[in-house]
């Protein structure tokens, strides 16, 4: 009994761990977008200078 109820608290705890998983890969993925860009433009801000 304690076994099967463990076993379905696993399954109930997975969905939001792979949400959670989901959501933070994402939110890195979309920081290191948003520096790629501050980059780029730091970059070419840069480049504007020395002409």
């Amino acid at each position: 009994m304690m076994v099967g109820r463990s076993l379905a608290a696993s399954r109930n705890l997975k969905l939001p761990l792979l949400l959670l998983v989901v959501t933070s890969t994402m939110a890195t993925w979309k920081l290191s977008g948003l520096f790629e860009i501050a980059n780029n433009a730091s970059f070419s801000l840069k480049n504007v200078e020395t002409i």
